[in-house]
């Protein structure tokens, strides 16, 4: 383009030439006023030229122009390329570019680094650039390159971090410039921040472990933190790099803006009527504190905690609450760092039906014990349209315990011995004593002092020429001592042995010709506390058949299917694996046998052949 330039008071040794405020080129002065220009596309619609008198730099007019380059359709386009390899130099990157744009401004590029802005490099005409980088800390680090005047004009690409040190350590120091200073509702402070082997990308600023702000990254490590007044008298920041979220310090402050004589409140009210949407209410809050922590507030549900909600600059929050099944409910809502700094407020609960049932259902969890004259378990109390502000426990019609309402239905219960060998525990609704549900448990505190056995297992063994050795174990019920004994009768000989509680028993005694041994375990006070159990006599079916073709059996679909060579069987007999007989036939003339009631498990087969008793064992498999 062709330019008349006229000047007043001017140094007639000529004008600099601006194109959107980046210098182009200096025109020396012509008499005659005219000057010829040659301007790089600047990509964009229109562009704005100033010229400037060169020895008064003040001295300036400008003008904006159509861009006859300019096309609409032409898309913007950028690629770029690094020569060599990046290198790292202390704290830094060191790289050069190859950068070219289509349809550019042609003023520079925005260059940024995962995303926070870098530099800004003015256009070369030869499409070399050199960057510097602070090292971000990472492995890897992306670069996004934009056209200046077209930000959405971009290209990003990925690359190796030369100055990554995997071994190297992070790590955050922070120290405060001045002293913090309280402004209204806010405290001001400055901090100096350096890390080593960090990202460079920024730091996340914690108060009293909620996020407060993002600060990005300052060559200077000078930052400014504008803090809400935490309402408490001090407050702890932590500061944490930003892609490595342990790699933090924290420090506590004082409180410029804690006042210990100002009192701290709390109000609220509903916006709009509280909604039921099934088994829910909904209900927004205006909530106004004055003196609190701004860190959020603590709602409770009848006097039950319900839910934390953050602070809100707005001071509008919404509220899910479950169903009550009471007719009103009342809300509390505290400063969540002061406690006692509360409001609560009744109202009137849009899900409640008149007309509803109300049912309660419990089972314990765990054995009733007597602890100390007390009866103790843990229930799992469940209601149906239930007040939910509790439960109270009668036993025998007596009432004992309140329950305030637990949310997870778990609730621990101790109550006194009432002295009778049943206990009947009845559970109503607290605002509904029509609502209830009763059951009977036997006393733990009536069976205190008793013991008994239970669960008796006996095995025989061949010991030696003459002898079985018997293997015994059991369990114990109620309450035993270690000075209660108890004795074991083996067929109708006298005890063979006294032994001490809580011990299994291994006892050795003479071989006695028996199909199977009958064995007692009784006390020795009360005598006739005992329990029985039968076990294989391990002599009669093993001596004296090494000549006898054995029968095999097996078991599908309820029958017991005998192979058998040789002379038939005279008598089977059938015992679990305790020792118990479930089954007798003296004259097996088929070949198999139907008892569809077996379980999954061992079983042992008892049989007569050629005038000797033989042991089998069959298993079972369902």
């Amino acid at each position: 383009m062709s330019l008349i330039i006229i000047g007043q008071n001017i140094s007639q040794t000529g004008f600099d030439v601006y194109l959107n405020d980046s210098f182009l080129v200096f025109l020396p002065f012509e008499q005659d006023s005219i000057y010829n220009l040659v301007i790089p596309d600047p990509g964009i619609q229109g562009f704005i030229l100033t010229i400037c008198d060169n020895d008064h730099p003040d001295c300036c007019n400008e003008r904006e122009f159509e861009n006859p380059c300019y096309d609409p359709e032409n898309d913007c386009n950028i690629v770029f390329e690094e020569i060599g390899n990046p290198e790292c130099d202390g704290d830094n990157i060191y790289m050069s570019l190859i950068i070219i744009g289509q349809n550019i401004s042609q003023t520079g590029f925005d260059v940024y680094l995962n995303d926070s802005f870098l530099v800004f490099l003015p256009f070369e005409q030869d499409s070399i650039y050199n960057l510097v980088i602070p090292d971000p800390g990472s492995q890897g680090f992306i670069l996004t390159i934009c056209a200046n005047d077209h930000p959405d004009c971009c290209h990003e690409r990925e690359f190796e971090n030369p100055c990554y040190d995997p071994e190297a350590e992070c790590s955050v120091v922070f120290e405060e410039v001045g002293n913090p200073e309280c402004d209204g509702d806010n405290i001001y402070m400055s901090l100096i921040i350096i890390g080593q082997n960090i990202s460079q990308t920024g730091f996340d600023v914690y108060l009293n472990d909620s996020f407060l702000v993002f600060l990005p990254f300052e060559q200077d490590s000078t930052y400014n933190l504008v803090i809400p007044d935490p309402g408490t008298q001090g407050f702890i920041l932590t500061i944490c790099d930003n892609d490595h979220p342990d790699c933090c310090n924290e420090r506590e402050f004082e409180n410029p803006c804690y006042d210990p004589e100002a009192e701290c409140s709390v109000v609220f009210e509903e916006v709009g009527n509280p909604e039921c949407d099934g088994d829910n209410i909904y209900m927004s809050l205006i909530i106004i504190g004055q003196n609190v922590s701004q860190t959020g507030f603590d709602v409770y549900l009848n006097d039950s905690f319900l839910v934390f909600l953050p602070f809100e600059q707005d001071s509008i929050y919404n509220l899910v609450i479950p169903d009550p099944g009471s007719q009103g409910f009342i809300l509390t809502i505290c400063a969540n760092d002061h406690p006692d700094c509360c409001n609560e407020r009744e109202f009137d609960n849009p899900c409640y039906d008149p007309e509803a049932e109300c049912s309660i259902v419990f089972e314990e969890t765990s054995d009733l014990l007597c602890e100390n004259g007390q009866i103790v378990t843990s229930l799992i109390i469940i209601g149906q349209n239930t007040s939910m502000t509790g439960y109270d426990v009668f036993v025998n019609d007596s009432m004992v315990l309140y329950l305030p309402f637990d949310p997870d239905s778990v609730y621990q219960i101790s109550v006194p011995d009432p002295g009778t060998e049943e206990v009947i525990m009845t559970i109503c609704d607290h605002e509904n004593s029509a609502c209830c549900r009763a059951r009977s448990f036997e006393n733990p505190c009536a069976l205190q002092g008793l013991c008994w056995l239970e669960n008796l297992e006996a095995e025989a063994f061949i010991s030696g020429q003459d002898s079985i050795e018997l293997e015994i174990s059991y369990d114990l019920g109620g309450s035993c001592t270690e000075l209660q004994t108890c004795l074991i009768w083996v067929e109708q000989n006298s005890p063979a042995e006294i032994v001490v509680l809580d011990q299994n028993i291994s006892h050795k005694f003479a071989k006695i010709n028996v199909d199977t041994i009958n064995i007692k375990l009784c006390f020795t006070e009360p005598f006739d506390t005992c329990i029985g159990v039968k076990v294989l006599n391990p002599f009669i079916s093993s001596v004296g058949t090494e000549d006898i073709i054995p029968v095999h059996f097996y078991w599908t679909n309820g029958n017991i299917h005998i192979i058998n060579q040789g002379l038939p069987i005279e008598d089977l007999m059938l015992y679990d694996n305790m020792g118990k007989m479930i089954f007798e036939n003296d004259d097996v003339q088929d070949r198999s046998v139907f008892i569809p009631d077996l379980h999954s498990g061992m079983y042992h087969i008892m049989y007569k052949k050629e005038g000797k008793i033989l042991h089998s064992k069959l298993m079972v498999f369902k």
